[in-house]
């Protein structure tokens, strides 16, 4: 474990991490800014995709999705500040409505943008609203002013740090992670063609929601390659030949256990896995031709996913290039949204009861601001909940060493910047190190958030111990009832879930065929949808019915 985390890579990673966060502390606190550690929050969330197209376009839109938070926080203030349950009404719509767009969302970016729009507008209503009497328009102002500046201060030290020192270039990532969707498309095909696995419906759809849910990350990372000038139609190309490759074999797989082929017929294509890297060689063209028809759509189509990917790694223009170039389209599913949203206004509501009895004291609003942050950067995780109980466990561990190590040290070198930033830089190296690790991130994002909510570095800071322990509690206490929620909340209906999803492609069909679709448009709306399929799925007939049906939908536009 400490040869995978103290890697060259890392500790490059971490150094510019830390510079980012030394200039954008340095430059909130000389502008005399109230909250920079809000500086140094978006820094830690720009880190966590270390590529530089990713850091400058999630910096944009974190600017944006602020801008318009603050604006309609100023609304609801000037409408409704006399009025807290109103006011707090109004947030719950706005973030109904962001919601419903972030939902059906995959890419992490977008959803960053629409949680940061709300998490924005949560700051500037709770604050307003906990010293009404308190309140006027400057000062409403000043903490949207404060909050943008902090934000984009932020954003343009990561923007400087990772495009002239060490960049990580998006062509590597896109490389990487198209030759893991390869890898798995081939183990994927190799168990297809084995004998002895032809009736695992369990093991085939698992492989499938693996290779489709890498498919849809590789094209999320297409949105950053503008800063590159990559030609996206490569990828596309390839995720698009992957999609038929599994479409055809699926079929295979189904077609031989329905009809029970002979001995003869299951050793070709034994013979055929033993040998399927050799399937894009003209060497070996011979010995896979097949009179059957669909053993030879397989070989056909994988040998069309070899040639995408020898296009990828070349970086030459695909056959198709004259054609428009669509990305996987998002996909609402009515069931989701209103059980997510559902989930994110109940969690807010009781957070703000609970502050609300504590006298509504405007230091405890940790308790509602990282729980609802958190609640909405987990929408697309499967295991959001055990996730969030690792960010809580980051949080806790966080306290102890904030209270009576960083704070105790902080208070000896108070005045000094240096200083200031050298025990900030021992307490959060190995968190750090670790943020880029899928294993270890929600630990050292919870671990992060933790030290920098407690410690809020700034030209005032407070030494007060009990207050920083009311502070960490408050938080944690919040971020328990968000792991509650999660954990007891409904969860979704499975079979429900995929009729929505049935019913949507077949109106999707009935458009193709009015010719109110491309064919490209009808493909690019259609894979996020059977990947819902593959995600609601259980282990019996009416989700391999449901399958059937959307991989036979996709065949329409071949």
């Amino acid at each position: 474990m400490i040869e995978e985390i103290f890697t060259l890579k890392n500790l490059i990673y971490t150094f510019k991490a830390f510079l980012a966060l030394t200039i954008a502390l340095y430059v909130s606190m000389s502008m005399g800014l109230d909250k920079p550690m809000w500086a140094m929050i978006t820094v830690l969330f720009l880190q966590r995709r270390p590529e530089t197209g990713f850091i400058v376009e999630k910096g944009f839109l974190k600017i944006a999705a602020s801008a318009i938070g603050i604006i309609v926080g100023f609304i609801i203030i000037d409408l409704f500040l006399p009025y807290p349950a109103l006011s707090i009404f109004s947030l719950c719509i706005f973030i109904s409505i962001t919601m419903y767009f972030s939902v059906g969302m995959s890419h992490p970016n977008f959803i960053y943008a629409l949680a940061l729009a709300n998490t924005t507008c949560t700051i500037v209503v709770f604050f307003s609203v906990a010293n009404p009497s308190l309140t006027t328009s400057e000062s409403v102002f000043y903490i949207g002013y404060s909050r943008l500046t902090e934000v984009t201060i932020g954003s343009l030290c990561s923007f400087f740090v990772n495009y002239f020192i060490f960049p990580i270039k998006i062509k590597d990532k896109l490389k990487e992670d198209s030759s893991k969707v390869l890898d798995l498309t081939i183990n994927y095909i190799k168990h297809v063609f084995n004998i002895d696995d032809f009736s695992n419906n369990s093991k085939h759809n698992k492989e499938v929601e693996d290779i489709l849910d890498n498919l849809i990350n590789l094209d999320n990372e297409l949105s950053a390659s503008k800063y590159e000038n990559l030609n996206n139609k490569v990828y596309n190309d390839f995720s698009i030949s992957i999609i038929k490759l599994i479409q055809a074999a699926h079929f295979l797989r189904k077609w031989t256990v329905r009809n029970k082929q002979n001995k003869v017929f299951k050793e070709k294509l034994d013979r055929i896995a033993q040998n399927l890297t050799n399937l894009n060689s003209d060497t070996y063209t011979s010995d896979f031709e097949s009179k059957d028809k669909s053993i030879s759509e397989v070989i056909k189509r994988f040998r069309t996913v070899i040639k995408n990917y020898d296009l990828i790694n070349k970086n030459e223009p695909s056959e198709r290039n004259h054609k428009e170039y669509l990305t996987f389209k998002n996909y609402n599913n009515p069931i989701l949204i209103f059980l997510t949203v559902s989930k994110t206004i109940f969690l807010l509501i009781i957070l703000a009861l609970f502050w609300m009895n504590t006298q509504s004291n405007s230091t405890l609003l940790t308790m509602l601001i990282i729980p609802c942050l958190l609640s909405q950067l987990f929408i697309p995780e499967l295991r959001a909940t055990k996730l969030i109980g690792q960010a809580i466990t980051g949080m806790i561990i966080s306290i102890p060493i904030s209270i009576f190590f960083t704070l105790n040290l902080l208070a000896q070198v108070e005045g000094y910047f240096e200083l200031l930033m050298l025990v900030l830089i021992v307490t959060l190296f190995l968190p750090m190190m670790t943020m880029t690790n899928p294993r270890f991130q929600a630990y050292s994002l919870g671990f992060c958030l933790g030290v920098i909510s407690l410690v809020q570095p700034s030209n005032h800071m407070n030494f007060n111990i009990s207050g920083t322990l009311t502070i960490g509690l408050s938080a944690i206490f919040g971020c328990i009832v968000l792991w509650l929620t999660f954990k007891l909340y409904p969860h979704r209906p499975y079979a429900i879930t995929r009729k929505y999803t049935i019913k949507s492609i077949i109106n999707d069909h009935k458009k193709l065929r009015r010719k109110e679709l491309s064919k490209e448009q009808y493909q690019a709306t259609l894979i996020k949808k059977i990947l819902c399929i593959y995600k609601n799925r259980k282990d019996d007939y009416s989700s391999e019915r449901d399958i059937e049906f959307a991989l036979e939908s996709l065949a329409k536009s071949i």
